[in-house]
């Protein structure tokens, strides 16, 4: 069946999505001019704001297209369960929050998780 029980709403995860990518975008280009000069110019703490929402955007794109095809039976409990949780640790994965950052700081990061780490292991 490929989803479609909440098909009243035109597979409304796509467009929950598509929506995130659209603002990902938008993000990317904000400081940089449009064919009229024209630049949105968001100050850093709405641009931070709004970066931290695109990946629980998508996070629940993905959920509500599981949803979707556990009511149009393509997922029984069991299978719709393992793949919320698929879901779940793909957005808490702590490598792939790094991997998403917007800041770019992806070495500082990487150096005091290896430190975290570290101390971590030494308290053992």
């Amino acid at each position: 069946m490929s989803g479609g029980h909440f098909n009243d709403c035109g597979y409304v995860y796509y467009k929950v999505s598509q929506f995130a990518d659209e603002l990902n975008q938008e993000i990317e280009n904000d400081f940089i001019n449009d064919e009229w000069g024209y630049h949105q110019g968001h100050s850093p703490e709405v641009i931070d704001f709004l970066n931290s929402y695109v990946p629980q955007l998508q996070k629940t794109s993905e959920i509500m297209k599981a949803i979707d095809y556990l009511y149009s039976g393509d997922h029984g409990d069991s299978s719709f369960m393992d793949r919320v949780k698929q879901i779940e640790k793909k957005y808490n994965d702590p490598i792939q929050q790094i991997l998403d950052d917007p800041e770019d700081t992806l070495n500082e990061k990487i150096a005091n998780a290896l430190r975290e780490s570290e101390e971590i292991w030494s308290n053992e």
